[in-house]
């Protein structure tokens, strides 16, 4: 799409949108990470949507697991991402 596109009234309202739904998304994914340590979860995973959408960043990521502590990349990873945090249960 030209330049021009994304500076027209429809471009703003679709990146508008865009920018919206990330936030959402971030906010989802802290409240999880939160909910999680609350209840005790100190390892956390990375989980992508593997499917023909997927990213090479997001690819290389999913399954990565992450400690309470540790560094943890933000998800969204960039805009419109559909990764999310999970807990690592061991038995």
């Amino acid at each position: 799409m030209s330049e021009s596109f994304w500076l027209s009234e429809k471009g703003i309202l679709i990146r508008l949108e865009d920018l919206a739904g990330d936030f959402t998304f971030r906010v989802y994914n802290n409240a999880l990470k939160g909910n999680f340590k609350e209840a005790g979860f100190t390892k956390f995973v990375w989980v992508a949507v593997e499917d023909d959408k997927i990213c090479r960043k997001c690819l290389s990521r999913s399954g990565k697991v992450y400690r309470s502590g540790q560094f943890m990349p933000n998800i969204p990873a960039h805009p419109n991402c559909r990764c999310l945090f999970d807990v690592e249960v061991t038995l």
